[in-house]
């Protein structure tokens, strides 16, 4: 895709283990995905930062992230100067609280980062979009 294509959004997708280890992998997969959409260093970081707080929700920062029944599927639509990221914990033991204090903390961190976000907490799926929001 260069920065001239007008047609349909790329569309990628990836599947992790359920542990917090693999969360430099996703983090890299968006990064790379930004610099084809474009993005400027700034923007860049906070994407990163964004996923490493997907992350951390989704997973948990310790040990307790580490979950060999479960899996990350992670979703990328790029195209026309934006990246939307969605992803979901599958199995294994995860939970979201929607009225959890890691919830809170997570929309303070992000709020700055990324230009819409939402989380689902009945599916366990963050969605994340930078640079202009892409139907997925």
């Amino acid at each position: 895709m260069s920065g001239d294509d007008v047609g349909e959004p790329d569309v990628v997708t990836l599947r992790l283990p359920g542990d917090v280890a693999y969360a430099s992998i996703a983090r890299t997969a968006a990064m790379a995905l930004g610099l084809r959409a474009g993005f400027a260093w700034p923007a860049l970081t906070s994407l990163a930062l964004a996923v490493d707080e997907t992350m951390v929700l989704l997973l948990g920062s310790t040990d307790a992230g580490s979950d060999p029944d479960g899996t990350l599927d992670l979703g990328f639509t790029v195209g026309d100067g934006g990246l939307t990221m969605s992803v979901t914990v599958r199995g294994g033991r995860h939970h979201l609280d929607p009225d959890g204090p890691g919830m809170q903390r997570f929309g303070e961190l992000i709020a700055d980062t990324v230009d819409d976000w939402s989380v689902d907490a009945g599916s366990a799926t963050v969605r994340l979009s930078v640079g202009r929001p892409l139907k997925s």
